[in-house]
């Protein structure tokens, strides 16, 4: 009887890593339908993939293009980042963010269902412990090791605001505790991008201080405009000893507002109670109106509200973050295809040896936790298996990033 095979327990395996699988005791030389499908309370995630079985009568994704489907390389996690949203429904509960994930892959053979297994995907493995902080000043969740001293990786998420939970747990298996800061659009915090203190770090840091499995070196993870707050806060805060910016910019922008005539824009970060430098003040209000209304006709209008707030950066030279005066190991990672901004400009940096930028070609914003579904979509821009690949090598390099920088206390 046709069987789906899993090696090494992939059927329970972390997020993060491959998942080795083929398909055996079939017909040689026939064709046989593969799809993969997740279950989320708002919509069904799902994946397929047409191969013809080899004259052993096998399948191997690893070694073998499918003939059809969702992605079209070898690959054998095509299926995890290729899936689509399908079937949508009426959301019952929320989903935890970081509970296990749980996949059906089903082999079909002219509409005869052969075989079918399911596969769990885990966030962060056994020994890690999940903490939830909500203390005067500080909302986020730690990942730690109970007993083990490691680095800290601070992580901050983007415009959606909330506690990115996800990368900090998957980061958290790769030999770091990680605290997710929950620094906007969280209960008990700010409701907006606007206005946010550089003191939701600097508490975090002391609260990290009295715990003793921290080492005392501290990274800072950021993605998108959250980039922005781990770019300043190495430069302002002490503590800290490297910094990622994922998907961010090196310049510094206004806080999120809706689009309006309003004269001025407000400031996204400020430090002791004083505004940072930003792009701009001023609003340009004809552009403002134009962006809301290509959002309102579901078109991407970001990329052009940020390309025209980088226009003024003559007028506002301190927007551009001193990466460069810095001294502290800096890393910023984007797609050349991104579609919320021009990566290639904003990204740019002065030669410095210990600031570094890589850029990947024809990715969009979504490069982050490998394996992970990659949609594309005119917002987010870039191909869908470059962003994907993208997504696995940037993986491996902001670990070694970490690991490099965050050494033994000397």
């Amino acid at each position: 009887m046709p069987m789906i095979r899993v090696r090494e327990r992939g059927e329970n395996s972390l997020v993060t890593k491959a998942v080795d699988w083929f398909v055996d005791r079939l017909k040689a030389n026939q064709i046989y339908e593969l799809t993969l499908t997740r279950e989320l309370p708002t919509y069904q995630l799902k994946s397929r993939a047409v191969f013809r079985s080899d004259a052993n009568g096998e399948i191997h994704p690893s070694k073998t293009p499918p003939l059809s489907g969702s992605y079209s390389a070898v690959d054998a996690m095509g299926l995890f980042w290729s899936m689509e949203k399908v079937n949508r429904k009426q959301a019952v509960e929320k989903e935890q963010k970081v509970a296990p994930r749980h996949y059906m892959l089903t082999l079909r053979h002219q509409e005869e269902t052969l075989d079918s297994i399911s596969i769990r995907r885990y966030w962060y493995c056994s020994s890690i412990t999940r903490k939830a902080v909500l203390e005067e000043g500080i909302i986020g969740t730690y990942f730690y090791e109970k007993g083990v001293r490691k680095p800290t990786v601070l992580i901050v998420g983007g415009s959606e605001g909330g506690i990115y939970e996800e990368y900090a747990a998957a980061l958290a298996n790769e030999g770091f505790h990680t605290f997710a800061i929950g620094y906007f659009n969280v209960q008990g915090g700010p409701v907006q991008l606007v206005h946010i203190d550089l003191d939701q770090i600097e508490n975090v840091l002391h609260w990290l201080k009295r715990r003793p499995e921290t080492t005392g070196k501290i990274g800072i993870h950021g993605t998108s405009r959250g980039g922005e707050l781990a770019l300043w806060s190495s430069i302002y805060v002490a503590q800290i000893n490297a910094c990622v910016s994922l998907n961010g910019m090196r310049y510094s922008m206004a806080g999120i507002v809706p689009w309006s005539e309003e004269q001025w824009l407000p400031p996204a970060w400020k430090y002791q109670g004083a505004p940072l430098p930003y792009l701009t003040p001023l609003n340009p209000k004809k552009i403002a109106m134009a962006c809301k209304e290509l959002f309102l006709k579901g078109e991407n209008p970001f990329k052009i509200w940020y390309e025209t707030l980088y226009e003024q950066i003559a007028h506002f030279p301190k927007a551009k973050i001193p990466l460069e005066q810095s001294g502290k190991p800096t890393l910023l990672i984007a797609g050349q295809e991104d579609g919320m901004f021009p990566a290639e400009v904003l990204t740019q940096t002065e030669t410095c040896e210990y600031v570094q930028t890589i850029l990947y070609p024809e990715a969009g914003h979504e490069i982050g936790i490998p394996y992970l579904p990659i949609f594309a979509t005119s917002y987010l821009g870039g191909r869908k298996r470059e962003t994907a690949m993208a997504s696995i090598e940037s993986w491996k390099e902001v670990i070694q990033f970490f690991h490099t920088h965050l050494q033994k206390e000397s």
